[in-house]
This record gives C-alpha cells, sequence and structure tokens, in this order.
C-alpha cells in the first residue's frame, strides 16, 4: 500500500494542474491562444486572466465568464469583431484594449455584459456595439478613431 501511494503521488503531480485553474493563473497569447481558452470554457463562472496582444476574434457564449487583462493586454481584431459575445449574460471585460477589429466589441443577440476600464480604438464601424436585444453597462471605458468605412475625420478621442 505504501508504495502505491509513493507511485500515485507523483502521476497526481503530474495530472492535477491540468484540470485546476487558479484564479491567479495569467495566459500569456504569445505562448497560448485565448480564442481557445475561451471556446473551450468547462466550468462556469470563469476567470480568465490574460496578458500580451491576443489575436481574435474572441467569441464568447458562455454565461458567467470574465476576461480581466493584466498589464499590457491587448486583443487585435484583425478585420474582424475583436471579441463578441453571443447571446450571454452576466460577462465581465475588463482592463484591455481591443483595436483593429470590424467592431471593437459586439454584443448580440441579447447578451448582457459589464465592461470596465477597456479601451476600443482603432477599429473600422463602433469601439462597442449592442445589437439584438443586447445591453450593457460601461465604466471607464474609452473609444478613439473609430472610423466607419474607413473615413479618418472622426475627433481622435471621445469618453463614453
Amino acid at each position: 500500500m505504501r508504495y502505491a501511494t509513493v507511485a500515485l503521488l507523483p502521476l497526481f503531480l503530474l495530472v492535477c494542474p491540468l484540470f485546476v485553474s487558479a484564479a491567479g493563473d495569467v495566459l500569456d497569447c504569445q505562448h497560448r491562444s485565448l480564442a481557445d481558452a475561451v471556446k473551450n470554457i468547462e466550468q462556469k463562472p470563469q476567470t480568465i486572466n490574460f496578458t500580451g496582444t491576443c489575436a481574435g476574434p474572441i467569441v464568447i457564449a458562455a454565461d458567467g465568464l470574465t476576461l480581466n487583462g493584466v498589464g499590457a493586454a491587448v486583443i487585435d481584431g484583425d478585420g474582424d469583431d475583436a471579441v463578441r459575445i453571443v447571446g450571454a449574460s452576466k460577462v465581465l471585460l475588463s482592463n484591455f484594449e481591443v483595436r483593429n477589429g470590424l467592431n471593437g466589441v459586439a454584443a448580440v443577440n441579447g447578451a448582457h455584459l459589464t465592461v470596465s476600464g477597456v479601451n476600443s480604438h482603432d477599429n473600422v464601424v463602433f469601439g462597442i456595439t449592442l445589437q439584438t436585444s443586447s445591453s450593457a453597462i460601461l465604466s471607464n471605458v474609452t473609444q478613439a478613431t473609430t472610423d466607419y468605412m474607413g473615413s479618418t475625420s472622426r475627433p481622435a478621442h471621445r469618453q463614453l
């Protein structure tokens, strides 16, 4: 019995990190995909802390998800919506910037979210758009140089 315990302990130590994700863990987008982490959420509510420049689009369909930027955290839409919330509720987006998207943040199909400390800039249509019965609480959100149809004639910065 003693030998079985000793043999199983190293196995447990190797496997356990695969299933446990502490709230303090930070996903580094240079080494792991934020889009994949969001898509593969199994437990709810879930908080994903991330840092670095993450490739969008990030599609959120799970209720109770929190995306929290740590340090220099950016989601780059690369011409698509940088962050898209599809029908999910109790979503919190905090402390990061979204850029280079068709829209910075797009909430659709009755999505309900809170956005805090987010800087949305250099998107084509909107910094933040709420569509099809979606709602949001905004706090300390900035939007800059969002250019509808490629126009560059809008003011550079405004507080929402």
